[in-house]
């Protein structure tokens, strides 16, 4: 899914010192450049993930939260794809990162859409 500009800035705004590929900076004005295509991918993955934390088929599109909950999970992927520590829950003198934390909120924002099952037996 190609991205518009607007969703893309939504994205990068959630990550300080990240900028897309496009953009004319020095190189003293940001500390990451990903390419539209690692945002686009992101977005599908996050999306994806959404959808199955909700167990739904779809999500509605329309919806500001659920698009603002894809946008910090997109930018928590992005986060996590160049942190530095080695692994997140392995070792415990790591305390949460930024990039889980994002993903922690977007998962936040996403419980009212979550479908819950009960069975009895």
């Amino acid at each position: 899914m190609a991205l518009d500009e607007a969703k893309i800035q939504s994205i990068l705004l959630k990550l300080p010192g990240f900028v897309a590929d496009d953009s004319e900076l020095s190189d003293l004005d940001y500390d990451k450049k990903v390419t539209v295509e690692e945002i686009e991918d992101c977005f599908n993955s996050a999306t994806n993930y959404a959808t199955s934390f909700c167990r739904q088929d779809e999500l509605p599109s329309d919806n500001t939260i659920v698009n603002t909950a894809i946008d910090f999970w997109s930018a928590g992927l992005l986060w996590k794809k160049y942190d530095i520590r080695p692994d997140d829950q392995e070792d415990e003198t790591y305390p949460v990162g930024y990039g889980d934390n994002l993903i922690i909120q977007a998962k936040q924002m996403l419980k009212p859409f979550k479908f819950y099952e009960f069975e009895a037996w």
